[in-house]
């Protein structure tokens, strides 16, 4: 039996999802221990028991609430795990962030745990980010010291490796990148035709600036071989920017019909609508430590391709040291002309570059490649 703990909710990390199918797979038991802020929607296999440490609170306002309040949260869902601990005696523990490894830190402190512990970090705290008194600086400095004990350690991309200290860590390290799952991505897979009608450029995820929104909605009154533009926001976005969103369009007289905003919703409802476009935006020019450490950490870009959408990328070396050789990632630097011109070169080798991503996907980029090798030494 093997439990799984997520300081968030898996749902809203689609990569945990795939983790906890496989797992099902080589465990006669799993069990799922969650931060109650967002919705389940999952049908989990049936030897996966899923608990959550408190009653629902959605994640933003978890994050905006006082530090009591974070506490008192981060008390219960402690306790939560300490129950099950105690209750279960699961052999294996997979911790998927430091909020969680900072839970089970002082667990393991008090109580004298001993458990076989692989930490896979999904995102890397920023210090300058974080308040002096929080309790995400305290799981800051408690994830740097619990390398001494952790006995497997992994993370979405190479990249990132450079932000830890591993000095102490004698474990065992891999790199499982963010890609979708041929069991869930096959399914929403239809086959692409070269657009006629409407060339729909998707982009999914947390909609903010530094992702080529602003500057490809400019260019929706253009036709790309006399065929419409529409794009398509998929995920949570703030009243601010979609406010600058629609200031923009009036901006440039785009009727808001050419734009879809879309909630983000259950995970199986983003395959179900990006499987309906034509192009996905996998842009991003942000220089944070996260934000310039994507190269295989951005499961969107691979979520594009495994329904055979060719992907726009913003042309930085982070991007072009993995994606570079494939036909269907193609590099903007984001002026209007270069958007035009690349995005009339994916129409216009539309057949091609959909069936190479398509089967980039099955061949190569894809989730159980590299995660069942590494999860069958450690389940």
């Amino acid at each position: 039996m093997i439990l799984v703990v997520i300081y968030s909710h898996p749902e809203l990390y689609p990569p945990t999802l795939n983790a906890i199918e496989e797992l099902s797979k080589n465990n006669d038991r799993v069990i799922l221990l969650y931060n109650n802020v967002a919705e389940s929607a999952w049908d989990y296999p049936e030897n996966v028991e899923i608990v959550n440490s408190s009653k629902y609170i959605y994640w933003r306002s978890l994050m905006q609430a006082s530090l009591l309040i974070k506490i008192k949260y981060f008390f219960l869902f402690t306790l939560k795990l300490y129950s099950i601990i105690k209750k279960e005696k699961p052999e294996k523990i997979l911790i998927y962030d430091p909020m969680a490894l900072l839970s089970y830190s002082m667990l393991k402190m008090v109580k004298k745990i001993k458990k076989s512990v692989w930490y896979h970090s999904h995102d890397m705290i920023q210090l300058e980010l974080t308040n002096r008194f929080s309790l995400t600086r305290w799981a800051y400095y408690n994830e740097k010291k619990s390398f001494k004990w952790i006995n497997y350690f992994t993370l979405p991309t190479e990249q990132r490796k450079k932000y830890f200290d591993l000095t102490s860590f004698k474990g065992k390290y891999a790199v499982l990148p963010n890609f979708p799952s041929l069991s869930i991505y096959k399914k929403f897979y239809k086959g692409k035709k070269v657009p006629l009608k409407e060339i729909r450029i998707i982009f999914q995820g947390f909609i903010d600036n530094g992702h080529g929104i602003d500057e490809i909605l400019k260019l929706l009154n253009t036709k790309i071989f006399n065929i419409e533009m529409k794009l398509v926001l998929k995920g949570y976005i703030g009243d601010d920017y979609k406010n600058h969103i629609i200031l923009l369009a009036e901006e440039y007289k785009i009727n808001l019909d050419k734009i879809l905003f879309v909630d983000k919703g259950p995970y199986k409802t983003v395959p179900e609508l990006a499987s309906t476009c034509t192009i996905g935006i996998g842009i991003n020019t942000k220089t944070d430590p996260t934000n310039s450490t994507l190269g295989t950490s951005s499961n969107k870009i691979y979520e594009y391709a495994a329904l055979g959408l060719p992907v726009l990328l913003f042309d930085a070396p982070q991007f072009k040291e993995y994606l570079q050789k494939y036909n269907w990632a193609i590099f903007t630097n984001l002026t209007s002309m270069d958007l035009i011109n690349k995005i009339s070169y994916i129409v216009e080798n539309y057949d091609e570059f959909s069936k190479s991503a398509y089967n980039s996907f099955v061949e190569e980029l894809n989730f159980e490649k590299a995660f069942i090798p590494f999860v069958t030494e450690f389940a």
